[in-house]
């Protein structure tokens, strides 16, 4: 399943609710992030959350609630809650024109990954794929 700008009204299909974080890779040659999961209720069934055409990533591991890799859920945030695709585009004016890569801002998505422990992980890209492991 691949989501892009329209995924807001997809979002519920991307089930991660107490899967478990075990590995995290960036590729920024091709600007795609994935998450490795394992589901503990579907047999500990290993699947992959893929941030294609990443264009920024935070993420917090302050632990606020305990210990854990353990996921909440994932969130499309709407327009008033973007954190990182705002700050890229002010930053890019005033620049040359064809400076960086960026495209057009309403073609990211920024999703916000909760963790049970009170972390979370905002990544702004042009899609999310997910796929088996």
């Amino acid at each position: 399943m691949t989501l892009g700008i329209d995924a807001k009204q997809y979002e519920n299909k991307l089930q991660v609710h107490d899967c478990y974080l075990t590995d995290m890779h960036f590729d920024k040659g091709k600007k795609c992030l994935e998450l490795y999961l394992v589901d503990p209720w579907e047999n500990k069934a290993s699947r992959r959350i893929i941030f294609m055409g990443v264009i920024g990533f935070s993420v917090t591991a302050c632990e606020f609630w305990g210990e854990g890799t353990r996921l909440h859920e994932i969130h499309i945030r709407d327009k008033k809650e973007l954190e990182i695709i705002p700050v890229l585009f002010r930053k890019l004016q005033g620049e040359p024109v064809g400076t960086g890569n960026l495209k057009e801002e309403e073609l990211y998505i920024e999703a916000e990954i909760l963790f049970i422990c009170g972390d979370k992980l905002i990544v702004a890209c042009e899609c999310i794929e997910e796929k088996p492991d």
